[in-house]
This record gives C-alpha cells, sequence and structure tokens, in this order.
C-alpha cells in the first residue's frame, strides 16, 4: 500500500520517506509516522471544540461529555507515542516511554477529578457540569481561598 510524500505524490509499500525540516531530517518509514499529526490535531481539536466556553446550550452540547473529552485527549496521546515509535530511532523510543509514563500517572487523576465533579453535578456532561459550578452552592472553591482578605 503506498503512503504519503511531504512533497506530495506517494510512497510505494516498504520505500522510506525522508522529510526535511529547519531543524532536522528524519526518515519515516511507515504510514503512522505520516498520519499521526493529522489525527492528534483532529482529536484535540474536537476536544477542545466540545469545551462550551463562552454559552451554554450549544448545538452539540451532548457529546461534551467529559469521559469522552479525557478519551480524546488520551487517544492523540497515543498516537503521538505510535509515531515515536514508528520513526525508529532510539530518542522516538525514549520520548514515547516517557509520554507513556507521564500517561499513566496524568489520565487517573483526570479521571478523578472528571469522577468527582460529575458526582457533584449529577451527570458527566461537561454543560451540566457547568452550570452547576456556576449555579449551585458547591462549598469551598480554590479561587475564593486565593482571594485576598477585605481589610
Amino acid at each position: 500500500m503506498p503512503g504519503f510524500r511531504p512533497g506530495g505524490g506517494t510512497v510505494p509499500a516498504g520505500e522510506a520517506s525522508t522529510i526535511v525540516t529547519p531543524v532536522a531530517t528524519v526518515t519515516v518509514t511507515g504510514r503512522p509516522a505520516l498520519v499521526a499529526p493529522y489525527l492528534i490535531f483532529a482529536a484535540l481539536w474536537v476536544a477542545a471544540a466540545l469545551v462550551p466556553t463562552f454559552a451554554g446550550g450549544l448545538l452539540f452540547n451532548w457529546t461534551a461529555d467529559l469521559i469522552a473529552i479525557v478519551a480524546l485527549l488520551g487517544t492523540a496521546r497515543f498516537f503521538l507515542a505510535l509515531a515515536g515509535l514508528d520513526v525508529g530511532t532510539s530518542f522516538g523510543g525514549i520520548g514515547s516511554s516517557r509520554e507513556m509514563m507521564i500517561a499513566s500517572l496524568a489520565e487517573p487523576a483526570m479521571l478523578m477529578m472528571v469522577f468527582t465533579l460529575s458526582l457533584l453535578a449529577g451527570a458527566t456532561q461537561l454543560s451540566a457540569v457547568a452550570h452547576f459550578m456556576l449555579t449551585a452552592e458547591v462549598g469551598l472553591r480554590v479561587s475564593l481561598g486565593l482571594a485576598p482578605p477585605n481589610t
């Protein structure tokens, strides 16, 4: 199966493609390293587009589930590590293993935060959680704890 050549055209199966950047020259041998930047950008763009920033009750608020957003971020991280391993250099392997080690520490903490907010709000939809945090009496808030006292 042919792959995509950075300057246009296709790469026959098994042939290496060379990407020249101002910083380095990278020889890409597989399709994951060529497709991964597009998949990473798409996953991060969809995750960012699902976050209601300035308005509530958006058209796709039913898809803005906190667990789906965490899954999209994890998918982008997976494709980043896969592309690093596909290059075949020692630096790619070290970077991929470091990325997965940090993911094993950061993603459970993020999921615990998501589950805590979901338990408080009673839903995992981001618009419902944001509405709950803006309207309900949540209790102690970090932003209020960091505010300077009135003298």
